[in-house]
């Protein structure tokens, strides 16, 4: 995230910001599982595809595969794809306001495209078998739409044992004086 920063800012507004995205909730909160294996990617994607857009320079190309080929086997899709949509808003918005011809943009997204593309054919051998495993676990059927908590669940916000044991995903503590202040 320093290097991604570091385009824009300044040393220690750099240091900050990727002190920000380490220590993050996320990041602090899912740390012994795959999806801060995958978040550490999304600064990488962002700096080649960033690299590439602002310089123009084929070398970038590669490089861009490689990470999102690193986002999409380290473990956890949901970032991959929530990284992916990220980079489409900068990019749009990036060519958005450089007003660069229509002919340099098209030439740009389809560069990205087909590179974006590379990235994900490498990483098939290796996702294919997360899918077998997904289909192999059960019916993952509460995990499509909707929010997935119940009207219970929200009293966990108060009292993380309700239900004798924190639960993954539908545990938040944050305790009774944030909910004392809510109401003032």
């Amino acid at each position: 995230m320093y290097l991604f920063l570091r385009l824009f800012f300044g040393t220690y507004a750099s240091l900050f910001g990727a002190f920000v995205f380490m220590f993050s909730g996320f990041n602090t909160a899912w740390f012994f599982w795959p999806h801060v294996n995958t978040a550490i990617w999304t600064p990488w994607v962002f700096l080649t595809v960033y690299q590439y857009i602002y310089t123009d320079k084929k070398i970038y190309l590669p490089f861009i595969a490689v990470t999102m080929f690193m986002l999409n086997v380290a473990g956890f899709p949901m970032i991959a794809v929530m990284t992916y949509m990220s980079i489409a808003i900068m990019v749009f918005l990036f060519l958005l306001f450089q007003r660069f011809p229509l002919k340099k943009n098209i030439a740009i997204l389809l560069h990205l495209a087909l590179f974006s593309v590379l990235g994900l054919m490498l990483s098939i051998p290796f996702i294919y078998p997360l899918v077998e495993l997904l289909s192999w676990m059960g019916d993952m059927g509460s995990r499509h739409g909707g929010n997935g908590f119940s009207l219970n669940d929200f009293k966990l916000f108060i009292d993380p044992y309700l239900y004798r044991y924190p639960q993954v995903e539908t545990t938040f503590y944050v305790g009774i004086l944030p909910v004392v202040f809510l109401f003032l």
